[in-house]
């Protein structure tokens, strides 16, 4: 399983807080386990799922 794939199942199981999912979004991105597209699908997922 990706990292994006694990990413996206804790996003839409609301496992963590807003504030913390993104952070680990974030930190999966910086150490670059996302593309760029990949990246920006979560961001707003979490925005939407966390509205």
């Amino acid at each position: 399983m990706t990292a994006y794939t694990l990413s996206k199942k804790f996003v839409m199981a609301k496992t963590y807080t807003k504030v913390d999912i993104t952070k680990r979004v974030n930190t999966f991105y910086m150490f670059n386990q996302f593309e760029q597209a990949e990246y920006e699908e979560l961001m707003n997922l979490i925005e939407t799922t966390y509205a």
